[in-house]
């Protein structure tokens, strides 16, 4: 995703930066959290928040053919009604698949934004799986979704005009011009 859209040279490598992890109130490394985690779901196996965290922690880790089958264990306890949860697990599966959104990641997208069509995760992901696609067109359409969410002159909102723009001269369509 960010190798398509860019956020300055961190952004081509966003597994390389990663966030300092807090854990106040919290005893031993993140691996000893996640065995914690994996232990109390094994007696509490219904648990859709306790899943939830155990995939994150997965993908926090970089590991995300365990990050998706968490996060599809997490989905489906809750009727895969959560778009947030879905949208998640399909960024996970496309990870553990060489960040290739063909295929499920890309079902998952779409019925996340069926269920919360403004969610601006799965409008990410959908632009990056049609713009990997070739279909510029559908491109276009989720990232003007998506440049409406975000407020007027702020980065996210001149980059993905920058992305709109690019998506137009590729469709030989005029450049909007209101890049600020």
């Amino acid at each position: 995703l960010y190798n398509l859209l860019g956020v300055g040279e961190a952004g081509l490598h966003p597994e390389d930066v990663q966030p300092q992890l807090q854990a106040e109130g919290h005893d031993g490394t993140l691996e000893e959290q996640v065995r914690k985690l994996q232990d109390h779901l094994q007696s509490n196996p219904d648990d859709a928040e306790g899943w939830t965290m155990l995939a994150r922690s997965y993908y926090f880790m970089k590991q995300y053919g365990a990050a998706a089958e968490t996060f599809s264990r997490a989905s489906s306890l809750q009727q895969d009604s959560n778009a947030e949860l879905l949208a998640d697990y399909a960024d996970a599966l496309a990870m553990a698949n060489g960040r290739n959104m063909a295929g499920r990641p890309f079902e998952l997208v779409k019925k996340a934004l069926t269920i919360q069509p403004r969610l601006q995760k799965a409008l990410w992901l959908a632009g990056t799986a049609t713009y990997q696609s070739g279909d510029y067109e559908s491109t276009l359409s989720y990232w003007k979704r998506l440049l409406e969410i975000f407020p007027k002159g702020s980065e996210n909102y001149v980059q993905m005009q920058r992305n709109i723009g690019e998506i137009q001269q590729k469709l030989g369509l005029p450049v909007d011009a209101e890049i600020q």
